[in-house]
């Protein structure tokens, strides 16, 4: 093998090269994008999934959406069940994070069945990260 043809780079390599350079310019981009976004606070929602029973007990499967600018810690979800006039029943489960512009789910038991009632599914609070 000659010196000439030791030192000459394939375009193979240079394929590599220029794909790699081009991830690496993208994630600059998309971390100077999410640094310069607007920082909301998080704006929790909450929507039923699915009711089903679950043994002796009523499984409430939900999501929690978070559409704010910024992440939410320790989120709690409470759900409150009146039923047959009485005390109502409550229900809480904690989300240990819900990122900006993500999805959670998760779920809530109630005694009672929640078609025999009023459900009410609501975020109580978060702490920041």
């Amino acid at each position: 093998m000659t010196m000439e043809k030791a030192g000459r780079i394939s375009r193979w390599e240079w394929a590599a090269g220029v794909i790699a350079a081009a991830i690496v310019a993208a994630m600059i981009v998309t971390l100077v994008l999410k640094q310069r976004a607007e920082k909301t606070p998080p704006r929790l929602a909450v929507a039923v999934d699915r009711v089903a029973p679950s043994g002796e007990y009523f499984l409430v499967e939900f999501a929690v959406h978070n559409t704010g600018g910024s992440t939410a810690a320790q989120v709690i979800v409470e759900g409150r069940l009146a039923a047959n006039g009485g005390e109502p029943e409550v229900s809480q489960v904690t989300f240990d994070y819900v990122p900006d512009g993500s999805v959670r789910h998760g779920a809530l038991l109630f005694k009672s069945d929640p078609a025999s009632g009023s459900l009410e599914l609501r975020p109580l609070g978060y702490r920041e990260p």
